[in-house]
């Protein structure tokens, strides 16, 4: 990501930058498939899905 990048996104407004937080965050969402865990993420997700 370029400093002018950042730049232009943080001359967004709150709403905009908001958006934006949403929009990437349905992207990452959008493929679950591609997100690597390290072994102490599966571990502490094991962990937690036990205590269920």
């Amino acid at each position: 990501m370029t400093t002018k990048l950042i730049n232009q996104i943080l001359q967004l407004n709150i709403s905009e930058r908001l958006e934006l937080i949403e929009n990437i965050w349905n992207s990452i969402a959008d493929m679950p498939n591609e997100i690597e865990l390290t072994q102490t993420q599966k571990q502490e997700l094991d962990y937690r899905w036990e205590l269920l």
